[in-house]
């Protein structure tokens, strides 16, 4: 696994959502003949409409699952929360419809509509009597889009959508793509759909020393070929166009595997636009209910002397730190992974955990 080189070659890479194709809002003004795609999307629109509300049960046809999250800082400040989820593969004969909707939890509620004018509720004037009650306001979300995709065998989809810190309720909702209009003379079908509903808080990593999620891997390569649009958004862990992260998402390797962590620290103190930054590796097995120190790895040093000459703090760039090792020595069982980071011009300490197994052989 070539990791150590990516240290100096990678260090500034910045992070950024990518421009998925995805319906920001939906249109109520669009007068021309919706297709079929649009259609589904209004199904699940309304389908999370009225599970919110309470009027309809979640519906779960198509078991949708969380794999896994992680969370990490863009350059304009907001989180990217790449994630994985699991569709039921067994229960799609073909493409599906996703949408995708984050409900802030501490907004606070849409305004009322705008009371009438004065001389609008005179009733002296037959044009003004009678009249319709103004719309309610539509509501507004952090999030609200939908895109098609192909089930791969696995069942997993993977997206990144950007959210500021906060608590959320995420939706994802799945339906089978329609290859035709419904005939409006028939009866509606009932929806065949599922529904994940999950809260999500999204932690301020604007504030202090403090890293991102720690992503642990099964590989980490330079990207050889740009991506395209699309590509890029169903691979959210191909970071800043040039890192591509093969995430393991049940953190369970092979006694002949490898092991990679990724992170990136935020909050460093720059000494003349560079790191001084050490980062520690231990290890502890867990045996029955106990837990003891296994090993560790020589402590990793981000400074002058290992950041390219282009690297700067100032500027905008993040230490992106990387660990790898082989897990063939490594009996097989539980282990919980420490990573402690030291700012060193300020003396500040910040220390991640994650959990991870190794498989007999």
């Amino acid at each position: 696994m070539q990791i150590r080189r990516f240290q100096a070659l990678f260090l500034g890479v910045l992070i950024a959502v990518a421009a998925w194709p995805v319906q920001a809002q939906r249109n109520n003004n669009n007068t021309q003949k919706p297709t079929p795609e649009q259609v589904d999307f209004e199904a699940l629109y309304r389908a999370v409409d009225a599970v919110t509300a309470g009027t309809q049960p979640v519906p779960a046809d198509i078991p949708v699952t969380m794999v896994q999250n992680h969370f990490l800082m863009t350059q304009t400040g907001a989180v990217m929360v790449p994630f994985s989820v699991t569709v039921d593969k067994s229960k799609v004969a073909g493409p599906v419809v996703v949408y995708m909707r984050a409900v802030d939890k501490d907004a606070p509620p849409p305004p009322a509509p705008a009371a009438p004018a004065e001389n609008e509720n005179r009733n002296n004037n037959r044009n003004n009597r009678n009249q319709p009650p103004p719309a309610p306001v539509a509501p507004t979300f952090p999030l609200s889009g939908f895109f098609t995709v192909d089930v791969p065998a696995n069942g997993q989809v993977s997206r990144a959508i950007e959210l500021k810190p906060g608590r959320y309720e995420l939706f994802i909702a799945v339906k089978e793509k329609s290859t035709a209009l419904p005939d409006p003379k028939a009866p509606a079908a009932p929806l065949k759909a599922g529904l994940l509903r999950q809260d999500l808080t999204v932690p301020d990593m604007s504030v202090g020393l403090g890293t991102s999620s720690v992503i642990l891997a099964n590989s980490i390569e330079p990207v050889t070929t740009p991506l395209t649009p699309e590509q890029a958004a169903a691979s959210p862990y191909t970071i800043g166009g040039v890192l591509k992260i093969d995430p393991n998402l049940t953190a369970r390797f092979g006694k002949t595997g490898e092991l990679a962590a990724i992170f990136w620290i935020y909050g460093v103190t720059s000494v003349s636009g560079k790191p001084d930054v050490e980062v520690e590796y231990n290890f502890h097995r867990k045996v029955d209910s106990a837990e003891k120190y296994f090993n560790k790895t020589e402590p990793q040093q981000y400074n002058a002397q290992t950041s390219a000459p282009t690297f700067n703090l100032d500027a905008g760039h993040q230490v992106m730190a990387i660990q790898g090792l082989s897990v063939t020595s490594f009996p097989a069982g539980d282990y919980r992974l420490e990573i402690k980071v030291t700012d060193k011009p300020s003396g500040k300490t910040v220390t991640q955990n994650v959990n991870f197994t190794v498989l007999p052989a």
